[in-house]
């Protein structure tokens, strides 16, 4: 199971999002990034895009604002969105892979980096987190 929710906020957008695992929750997290910032499509558009990564972090929440500040560098440069992440390895403190997604004609709303991330289990043993998208 791994959903994410929009949340209004004051200074940008954020998501609440929830997982049975720390991957799960950073695919969430990556759809609730490409949510909030609403791609422009084109529905004959059928490419597959996929983008490495490698990052490093103290601790999981560290490590999953590096992944997505990772995806969003990515596809603002490339005119991508990132609709999963297929790990190769997924730590609290490393995680490699890819982004795999479709190319876009742009955004609707910039996002233009990630607040702090704090990742917790919830009394149901999920994994959570609320993230905020500055734009």
């Amino acid at each position: 199971m791994r959903k994410f929710e929009i949340i209004d906020a004051g200074d940008g957008r954020s998501v609440r999002v929830t997982a049975t695992t720390k991957a799960g929750l950073a695919i969430a997290a990556m759809n609730g990034l490409f949510a909030v910032a609403a791609p422009r499509t084109d529905e004959e558009e059928t490419g597959l895009v996929r983008q490495p990564f490698e990052v490093h972090a103290d601790d999981f929440g560290h490590l999953l604002a590096a992944l997505l500040e990772k995806a969003v560098a990515a596809a603002m440069k490339g005119n991508e969105m990132y609709e999963d992440v297929r790990f190769s390895l997924i730590t609290d403190t490393k995680a490699t892979g890819e982004l795999v997604g479709k190319p876009v004609h742009g955004f609707r709303a910039t996002v233009r980096g990630v607040g702090p991330i704090k990742v917790e289990k919830n009394p149901e043993g999920a994994w959570e987190s609320t993230i905020v998208f500055k734009s």
